[in-house]
């Protein structure tokens, strides 16, 4: 992690490398591996898909991502 200042003096931290799979890979793998929570996750709008796929690029689980997809899906 490398420490980036900002105006008031804060600091964040920021990774070094951006990495991890693309929205698109997850998609992908979601639809060869979930295809029902892919459908679901389809009829979402785009920024529920967004936050969906960076909750699991931050290492949520499968099993956490799947039910967030139902919760959204459902208004929940």
């Amino acid at each position: 992690m490398e420490q980036k200042g900002d105006v008031g003096g804060q600091s964040e931290q920021v990774p070094l490398v951006e990495g991890g799979p693309t929205q698109e890979e997850f998609e992908a793998n979601l639809k060869s591996r979930y295809l029902g929570s892919f459908t679901f996750y389809r009829k979402l709008p785009g920024r529920s898909q967004e936050e969906i796929y960076l909750d699991y690029k931050s290492g949520a689980s499968i099993g956490d991502i799947r039910k967030k997809i139902m919760d959204r899906f459902l208004h929940r």
